[in-house]
């Protein structure tokens, strides 16, 4: 005979086993339902990647937020890691952070919480966006470039340089680049643009005259910018 202790630990393998089952069979029925057979509504909702775990994020119903609801039956979306990094409470709404949230690893999560009373109620689709912070530091690829010019290069002829790389968006991302030495008689200057990937890119330009006799080389110091910057 079984002891009682491998009887809990077969009755907890069931269990799990058979949630399994009824998400898969409620996720393969949703998608099979047409588009206006079942009522749906939308709570979207934000929070910022630097909050701490336990955070509480917002309600599956902002109309019931805390007081209470039908229990809901949660249905992550595919891909979407609702359950290993929220914690949600299908009885009164609650969605609070798991873990620390990263907004680069994942932006945003989504599931439908559907209520399990039927009776007419309405499906729930909840779409959490994670806001961005500044807390990814810009590098540049390599410490140093080598650049030649040869001396009668005319004004305004660059060279493009390895821009900084910045996982952060908007006004955390790299904002400016500066030459803070080594441009003597200021022979250079830097002009820079913005892609559709959000790298801030960087190029070197002639500002002045070359005269290798003179000047054989430069060493140039560029810094950057990064947050907002007040011009």
């Amino acid at each position: 005979m079984a002891s009682p202790r491998t009887t809990t630990r077969n009755r907890i393998y069931l269990d799990k086993s058979l949630k399994v089952i009824i998400w898969f069979l409620v996720a393969s029925y949703l998608c099979l339902l047409p588009s206006n057979a079942a009522s749906e509504r939308i709570t979207e909702l934000e929070v910022s990647e630097g909050v701490k775990v336990g955070h509480l994020i917002g309600y599956i119903s902002k109309s019931t937020r805390g007081t209470g609801g039908p229990p809901y039956l949660i249905v992550p979306v595919a891909g979407s890691s609702v359950h290993t990094d929220l914690t949600i409470d299908n009885k009164n709404g609650e969605i609070r952070t798991k873990v620390p949230l990263d907004r680069e690893q994942r932006a945003s999560y989504s599931f439908v919480a559907i209520p399990s009373s039927g009776g007419g109620d309405e499906n729930i689709r909840v779409v959490v966006r994670v806001l961005d912070e500044n807390d990814n530091p810009p590098t540049f690829p390599t410490p140093f470039m080598d650049i030649e010019f040869p001396e009668n290069t005319p004004r305004d002829v660059k060279r493009t340089l390895n821009p900084a790389r910045d996982l952060d968006l908007g006004l955390f991302s790299t904002q400016r680049y500066n030459i803070v030495s080594g441009n003597v008689n200021n022979a250079f200057r830097l002009s820079s643009h913005r892609e559709r990937d959000g790298v801030l890119y960087l190029d070197l330009q002639i500002n002045g005259f070359l005269d290798r006799e003179t000047i054989p080389f430069y060493s140039l110091v560029i810094e950057l910018w990064m947050g907002v910057v007040l011009l």
